[in-house]
Formats: structure tokens, sequence, C-alpha cells
């Protein structure tokens, strides 16, 4: 197509062709030359204010990743609500800044605890924050988490906390741009009891999970996929006793290490020590299905306590390991 000008100017219609001709193109290269524009206004769209109601996929499943890497997250940090059964449910946000495809952690608090308590202990989202990490840290029903067994009127009413964990990730795959090969759950005592149910029972969805003071309060664990398992515990903790609580139907921690090292077709002996400070000793057992493992840090010294945190509980404190550090650095070292 040629944009020469008529040589004759006489020619009106020839030259008031050219003249649309010239306007066409000109009109098509403004258009294209703003749509990026328009488009990057779209995605980069400010975030939800601070408390906002999540409406998550209906029916949740295994989450979809957010189609680019240049994802924005929609959501801000701040306590937001969900929906789940026919019940408002809430959980705490921390979404880091930039863009593009992160790690998600969902942290449970124990039984009588909260968000802000969890974090006070653990400095868990604080930590995951520097890594450019997504943190969830689900609010109890009545301070207290439906894990089987454990603990208080979650469990009691059977709320079903594995479902309202699916629903939170699924709501945030793409509100807050989790890459779900890259998603975690971990908790402390009535929380580390649910982060074993989710190994358990939602694995499709979690990598992997450490638990803290809690076992597993489940008869059964069959996960569909492989998942790796931390287990952290002290050896002096009276409240989930290492040796279980048969009253309570509270799993020992040797049976649910064992549970967790058959359930994962680990070889049987081939647990290694892999840290050693003080009281405190950490074995992984790598030679299981898929590339997962099973480990186990204990502390001779530890009451019912977050390893590495402050005194809680009016327990002692151990600092011979640094429970966040371990759990985040466990975590890194496995996605799908």
């Amino acid at each position: 197509m040629s944009l020469a000008r008529p040589h004759d100017p006489c020619d009106r219609f020839a030259t008031m062709r050219w003249w649309a001709m010239i306007f066409g193109v000109l009109s098509s290269a403004i258009a294209c030359e703003r749509l990026p524009r328009a488009v990057a206004r779209n995605v980069a769209r400010e975030p939800s204010p601070s408390y906002v109601v999540v409406r998550p996929p209906d029916p949740p499943t295994l989450i979809e990743a957010a189609p680019f890497s240049t994802c924005v997250p929609t959501l801000a940090s701040g306590q937001h609500e969900i929906e789940h059964r026919g019940t408002t449910r809430s959980f705490v946000l921390d979404v880091p800044e930039g863009f593009g495809l992160r790690p998600l952690v969902l942290a449970f608090h124990g039984w009588g605890g909260d968000p802000d308590q969890l974090e006070g202990t653990t400095r868990i989202a604080t930590a995951a924050l520097k890594r450019g990490w997504v943190v969830a840290r689900p609010i109890g029903f009545n301070k207290s988490f439906d894990a089987g067994a454990c603990c208080g009127l979650a469990a009691e009413s059977k709320v079903d906390d594995v479902g309202l964990a699916r629903e939170i990730v699924a709501a945030l795959a793409r509100a807050a741009c989790v890459d779900p090969a890259r998603v975690y759950a971990t908790g402390f005592s009535n929380g580390g009891f649910l982060a074993h149910r989710l190994g358990c029972e939602a694995s499709d969805v979690f990598t992997a999970v450490a638990s803290v003071a809690g076992t597993l309060g489940i008869e059964r664990c069959e996960p569909k996929r492989a998942v790796s398992v931390l287990q952290i515990h002290g050896k002096a903790d009276g409240i989930v006793p290492f040796a279980g609580n048969s009253s309570k139907k509270w799993s020992s921690v040797a049976f649910t290490v064992d549970t967790w090292t058959r359930a994962l077709g680990c070889a049987a002996g081939a647990a290694e020590e892999v840290y050693a400070r003080g009281a405190a000793k950490c074995v992984r057992n790598s030679a299981c299905t898929d590339d997962v493992e099973v480990t186990l840090c204990r502390d001779e010294k530890a009451a019912h306590t977050w390893p590495g945190g402050p005194k809680s509980f009016g327990y002692g404190g151990s600092q011979d390991l640094d429970a966040t550090e371990t759990i985040l650095g466990f975590f890194e070292r496995h996605a799908r």
C-alpha cells in the first residue's frame, strides 16, 4: 500500500482519500501504543481495603496459578474474611511488595491463641516476608482448630478446618499471586496438629508441612500425593507429651514420625543426623518416594514452647534451635 500523496492537486477525491488513509494509519498506531497502558492499569489496580470479604472459587479444588509471572497482588496485608460452610471466618494476611508468583505459608496458632500471639512467639510472618513469601494466619473457631483429636470447640463441633484451609489457598491463588508448587502449612500445638492433618488430607494442595509441639490427631493418614514433613518437639513438653497422651488420643512423636515414614515409603533406618547444637538435634530421612523427606527435630530441654522464640505459657524457651528458620529452610527445599 502506497502512502504517497497524489501528484495532481486538482484531483480533490484522490486528495481526500489520501488524507483519510493517513488518518486511519495514525489512529491505529495511537491505539496500539495505548493498549498496553490500559491493560497495565487494569492489572495493577489498587489493592483491596485491609478488611474485605474474600469469596473463594466454588468448589475449592487444586489451586490454579496466576497466568503470568508478572502477577500483581490485588489483596493488601491486613485482616480479611472468607465464607466457609455458611459461616464467616477470618485470617490475617501478609503480602510482600513486588509482583510475580510467591510461596504461601499458612500458619496456625495454638488453642487459646490468635494470629498476633503466634507472630509474637514465632516471627514467622516477619521472616517469611523477608524472603518475599505470602503468609496467611487463620483465626481459629473460638480460638481453636479442628485437627481431629485436638482441640477445643472446633474439634468438638467438627468445623472442617481442612476445608477452610483449602478455601483460603484457593482464594489467594490469584489475589495474592501464589505459586501452587510452593504452598506450605505450619503451626504450634493445636495448629501443629492441624498442619499434620492437612498433610494427610490435603496433600494435593500442600507441598510440605511442619509442626511444632503438635502430633497426629487423626487415626488414618493416607496422603494422595507425597508431602514432606517436619516435626519439632521438646522432650520436656508437659502439655503435648513427647510420649503422647492416650486418654486424649494424641499420638506420640515416635508414632507420628513412623506413620509418616510408612505413608511416604521412606526406607527404614535411613535417617541421618543433620543438625546438633546443645540439647537440640535433627535427623532426616530423605530416602522416600518423590524426593520428599521426613525430619524430626527434638530438644531434650524444651517444654511446650516454640524453640528459638521467647518464653510462652510460663515455660522456659529453648535457644538451641531456631524453629522459624528451620521451618522456612525446610520449606525452601521443597517444591513441586
